[in-house]
């Protein structure tokens, strides 16, 4: 770990990688500890929870969109399932298990659970094939995912407002 700044302007990361450039200087990867309002702080030590949420964070840090919003979809699908119980997949869950007067759960659920086909090349071709307009994921789709599964753990009591 290492702290950079200073006077009361200090934040903690992880080193993650180095490597040594061309020029003989190390070169150093660092991840975040805290989000940066990325996400949520959690407050449950459930290890599944605490597995998804780093895998978004983790994402949201690192990746495309298209994997962010698969991340965040298959995180939610975690998180749900501790609340409402299991189900085959985030479908089904929010069809079955979400009780009718969660609205903005089953919504927020929603959102993720649509915005992942549009990742799919398999998808893509069908909708256009079918004559509708599909636009592919884009950053905001992503940033919109993981603001949901951040909205997610908020509602369930999982994290801090």
């Amino acid at each position: 770990m290492v702290t950079l700044g200073g006077a009361g302007f200090e934040s903690d990361w992880r080193v993650i990688d180095v490597e040594q450039a061309a020029n003989g200087e190390l070169l150093f990867t660092l991840k975040p500890l805290f989000p940066f309002g990325i996400l949520p702080p959690l407050t449950t030590a459930d290890a599944d929870i605490g597995g998804a949420y780093e895998r978004v964070l983790d994402a949201s840090l690192k990746y495309a969109p298209v994997p962010v919003v698969d991340v965040c979809r298959e995180a939610s699908f975690v998180v749900l399932v501790k609340q409402f119980g299991v189900a085959k997949d985030l479908g089904e869950l929010i069809k079955k298990k979400i009780p009718s007067e969660s609205v903005m759960i089953s919504s927020s659920a929603t959102i993720i659970n649509r915005l992942h086909p549009r990742g799919k090349a398999a998808e893509q071709l069908k909708q256009s094939t079918a004559g509708r307009r599909f636009r592919p994921v884009i950053d905001e789709d992503a940033a919109l995912a993981v603001r949901l599964f951040g909205f997610l753990l908020v509602e369930l009591g999982f994290a801090a407002a």
